[in-house]
């Protein structure tokens, strides 16, 4: 079982059951070769043509390269609040809580495993450029319709990505992603 972290706006996505899918950027970025139209991954290789078809480059050993394998179990850290050694209460609450604004919230990078309360299963693990994304991706992401269109609290997708990757992998630069979908479990702790 590994981690995860996601903003608090995913984690309501989440339980709202909206988020089914996540993009993480793959480090190291595929580089361009020495042959014009070529890419270059550790020991693979793909044209530009391969992926203007929409294949995937490395289908058979996708997963020796994926951070997250198909089957994984991942829990969510998030930010909360420990009650005891093994009770928290959590920033993004499914029902609301009283005095919420006088509790001190603790980083989700240090959650401990113990109150983790959200479990994701992985099913499918892929390779893609960023934009390459589609609107049942976009839903899948956790986007929510508004009148201005699909938003991600309040802003468009590439605006979001900017807030989380901008300085190293910005929208515009239209990275290789790993695309991983997965459904909510329940596991015992």
């Amino acid at each position: 079982m590994k981690p995860i972290i996601f903003s608090i706006k995913m984690v309501r996505a989440i339980l709202n059951e909206r988020k089914t899918q996540m993009r993480r950027v793959m480090n190291p970025q595929p580089q361009r070769g020495k042959r014009e139209g070529w890419w270059y991954y550790e020991s693979y290789s793909w044209s530009d043509e391969c992926m203007d078809n929409g294949e995937t480059p490395w289908n058979l050993d996708i997963e020796y390269f994926a951070r997250y394998k198909v089957g994984d179990v991942l829990w969510v850290r998030e930010y909360y609040h420990p009650l005891s050694d093994d009770i928290a209460i959590y920033e993004v609450a499914e029902t609301p809580l009283k005095h919420h604004d006088s509790i001190e919230w603790y980083y989700p990078l240090f959650m401990p495993k113990r109150y983790a309360r959200l479990f994701l299963r992985v099913t499918n693990v892929r390779c893609e450029r960023l934009h390459e994304m589609t609107l049942e991706d976009l839903l899948a992401e956790g986007a929510e319709a508004t009148s201005n269109g699909l938003a991600f609290g309040g802003l468009c997708f590439g605006e979001f990505w900017d807030r989380i990757n901008g300085k190293k992998h910005p929208w515009e630069s239209n990275p290789f992603v790993w695309v991983y979908e997965f459904e909510r479990v329940k596991f015992n702790n």
